[in-house]
């Protein structure tokens, strides 16, 4: 490994590049999975650009599809409806957490204006 990283980056990232299309092309034969490959690495480039943290992206991708399942999970168990996750303790507790947590930085992004106006 420490000798890839003696490799020119113009190399290495050129032949990282052949290497993915010629995989996506393999995999099934279609072009789709070429342009789904120069979408999504347009689009890893705008969020590089444009300075957005990767990680939060990588965990909604690998946890999204266990949310997805929990979720239906306990829509299941309590017949469609919502209130379960208002009316139970932890649910309402964990639920309180995360609309403090998204809320706090907007607060104090309205009172820091406030107090420059």
């Amino acid at each position: 490994m420490a000798h890839v990283m003696k490799i020119p980056k113009a190399f290495l990232v050129t032949g990282v590049t052949g290497i993915a299309f010629m995989a996506a092309l393999t995999i099934t034969g279609l072009m789709f999975d070429v342009y789904l490959l120069i979408f999504f690495g347009a689009m890893g480039y705008l969020l590089r650009r444009y300075e957005f943290p990767e990680a939060p992206l990588i965990l909604a991708m690998v946890l999204g599809f266990m949310i997805e399942t929990s979720l239906r999970r306990s829509m299941i168990l309590s017949d469609g409806d919502w209130s379960i996750f208002f009316t139970r303790p932890i649910s309402a507790t964990i639920l309180l957490i995360s609309f403090a947590s998204m809320g706090y930085p907007i607060w104090k992004a309205v009172a820091s204006r406030a107090r420059r106006a």
